[in-house]
């Protein structure tokens, strides 16, 4: 994926979360939970497409 496709899919994206590389397992780890609370809470019968993207700079 170029850097144009991952900027378009950020524009469309709902929630857009970016972090730090020494941060970057704490927060994976404390988020999940609460986004997997979210998604159960607001999907029922829609489409849902989830994507956890590690850019290297």
């Amino acid at each position: 994926m170029n850097q144009r496709e991952l900027e378009r899919l950020e524009k469309d994206s709902i929630y857009t979360m970016k972090v730090s590389s020494d941060l970057k397992d704490q927060v994976i780890n404390g988020y999940l939970n609460e986004l997997n609370k979210v998604i159960k809470t607001n999907v029922k019968k829609k489409s849902l497409v989830i994507m956890v993207v590690e850019q290297s700079n």
